[in-house]
């Protein structure tokens, strides 16, 4: 029997301040996405990072940014699922265009609404679990807090504000709402 593989990334990002300006960037990959300008994106990515933290020379150079360039993606492709619900105003090819500071800047401001939306979730029960192919929604008593973050909803629209474990209609994350049924 073979041995269990060990999860090795590509690249191991050595600054904090590496790994904060992947984050940031990833607010943008669905705009890049959307557009099917996600190489260009990324192109612009790996530019600013290696003019930020630039690489000395030596004979495996070219290697090495391909490592970079490879766990760079392989960031954005996790990260965005991290950052999807948050949606920039600003195009990409103008944050990128920013000095620093102010992408330093934008980039906390993101960072704090992320950080928020997820102290938000947080205080929500776990509601979805799988039992063979049917989701339901199990809550017991379940109160919406006084940020009315989620809203739950019978399927004929009426809101609720405590649940019994019910079967899910419909999860709606766009909307925070959950819908269960009445029956």
């Amino acid at each position: 029997m073979p041995a269990a593989s060990k999860f090795k990334p590509i690249h191991k990002f050595e600054h904090n301040d590496q790994i904060r300006f992947l984050n940031v960037c990833a607010f943008f990959i669905a705009q890049a996405r959307k557009e099917n300008r996600e190489n260009d994106f990324l192109n612009q990515v790996s530019a600013r990072y290696f003019i930020t933290w630039p690489e000395s020379w030596t004979p495996v150079l070219g290697n090495k940014i391909r490592e970079i360039k490879a766990a760079i993606r392989a960031h954005m492709n996790w990260a965005y699922y991290a950052t999807a619900r948050i949606t920039p105003l600003i195009h990409w090819e103008i944050v990128f265009a920013l000095p620093h500071e102010q992408f330093d800047n934008l980039g906390r401001r993101f960072l704090k609404e992320l950080r928020q939306l997820q102290k938000n979730a947080m205080k929500i029960p776990p509601a979805l679990r799988k039992d063979g192919d049917k989701i339901i929604l199990e809550m017991t008593e379940f109160k919406l807090d006084n940020d009315e973050d989620v809203e739950i909803v019978s399927d004929d629209g009426n809101k609720k504000t405590t649940a019994t474990t019910k079967d899910a209609i419909m999860v709606d994350s766009d909307d925070d709402v959950i819908v269960v049924s009445d029956d």
